[in-house]
């Protein structure tokens, strides 16, 4: 996929969940990243097991790594577009998307997104 086809594809999918707002267990943040797994790669639903169910954030970190290494996403230190991550932001953990520019986090009125030199990158990987 080309960086203009991600940019695209990332578009869309932020403006089909920016009215969304956090409600635990339904939608969270660890949800926000396995939709957009699943918008990104046309591959099915990599957490139908944890869907209906409250995860403590304590454990966000550890939940989303198993998850990504089941996948085989390759971890990297430097995001692009499209790229997920966990984040600190403010001493709150917190799963992103990078849009190249920015991290695009669930808030609990909807999207929000912060600067890079905002937050602390904790792990982050590549979804092709």
């Amino acid at each position: 996929m080309t960086e203009q086809e991600k940019q695209e594809k990332l578009a869309s999918f932020l403006s089909g969940i920016a009215a969304r707002e956090f409600r635990n267990p339904d939608w969270v943040c660890g949800f926000m990243l396995a939709d957009w797994y699943m918008h990104a790669t046309g591959k099915p639903d990599p957490v139908p097991e944890h869907r209906g169910k409250e995860h403590p954030m304590d454990q966000a970190l550890e939940l989303v790594a198993e998850v990504a290494a089941r996948l085989g996403l390759m971890e990297t230190s430097a995001p692009e577009c499209g790229d997920v991550g966990i984040i600190d932001f403010k001493g709150v953990l917190h799963g992103g998307i990078f849009t190249g520019r920015r991290w695009v986090l669930l808030a609990r009125a909807g999207l929000s997104s912060v600067q890079p030199f905002a937050v602390t990158l904790i792990k982050a990987w590549r979804i092709a």
